[in-house]
């Protein structure tokens, strides 16, 4: 039996808060930060190019909600403001996901979903590969 895509997307979106529950266990720091970016840019990068594997999308929200917390802690000096926000930023996918079948089901076909993971796929790229180009690394 295979599971709702509602309850799916609600998975994945949790898993944004993992991520966030995990950055509150560490001291907010520079080097905390620059480490969970790198972290968080190579799963998306690795989960792009693995074609976006149902199995993967919950698993790059864990290191997600680490890019979310650890700048959100180290901006506000709490790390559990920074989990918060993570869980926050995680629980948009299901809300976005319930609006979307809602408005779209009737335009949803297999052609323009398979468009809208490719543009997802390119955006996973671009935001994990293009920062560190930008800076000449």
């Amino acid at each position: 039996m295979q599971a709702s895509p509602i309850v799916l997307t609600t998975l994945a979106g949790l898993s944004t808060g993992l991520g966030g529950a995990l950055a509150a266990l560490a001291k907010p720091s520079e080097t905390m930060l620059a480490a969970s970016a790198g972290f968080a840019g190579g799963v998306m990068l690795t989960a792009s190019l693995a074609d976006l594997m149902p199995e993967a999308i919950a698993l790059h929200n864990i290191p997600e909600g680490l890019a979310v917390a650890v700048p959100f802690a180290c901006a506000t000096g709490s790390r559990a403001k920074g989990a918060v926000a993570a869980l926050v930023s995680g629980l948009a996918e299901p809300a976005g996901a319930v609006l979307a079948a809602l408005v779209l089901a009737p335009l949803l076909t297999p052609g323009l979903l398979n468009g809208i993971v490719a543009v997802v796929a390119g955006i996973m790229l671009w935001v994990g590969g293009c920062p560190a180009a930008a800076r000449g690394v």
